[in-house]
């Protein structure tokens, strides 16, 4: 099947703030975030939550006197997060939530799942489109 992704973000109040366009399925979230032209948007002092998949962007987010916000990491040999990373990690899940129910809430708009070829043209205007319901 054909596999599309988009950068989606959201203000602090739940509310869908941007949408990239779409890429291609092998394009990494970091090259879609670079790409799409989203972190211009950003001022200083603003902080970006994101999930595993951005973390080659901070340095771009450090030139722009913004910060980067992700869970903590737990190499393979640790067998567990200190209370403090614990502490951390569930704050940005309590939050982060937020995120994933507005990207549900996008694919509750069905005919993403139905996409032919021939709208390939139009997939940024149907993605635009499913953030609104």
């Amino acid at each position: 099947g054909l596999i599309l992704e988009a950068t989606v973000t959201i203000s602090p109040n739940g509310f869908i703030s941007y949408i990239s366009d779409a890429y291609g399925g092998l394009t990494t979230d970091a090259q879609i975030t670079t790409e799409s032209g989203i972190l211009h948007f950003l001022e200083s002092g603003h902080e970006v939550m994101c999930d595993k998949g951005f973390p080659s962007i901070e340095s771009d987010l450090l030139d722009l006197n913004t910060s980067l916000v992700m869970p903590p990491f737990k190499p393979r040999n640790m067998l567990q997060f200190s209370d403090e990373e614990n502490k951390v990690g569930y704050k940005i899940a309590s939050i982060h939530i937020h995120v994933e129910r507005a990207i549900a809430r996008m694919k509750q708009f069905e005919i993403l799942k139905f996409l032919e070829r021939s709208l390939l043209d139009y997939i940024d205007q149907m993605t635009l489109q499913s953030s609104h319901n």
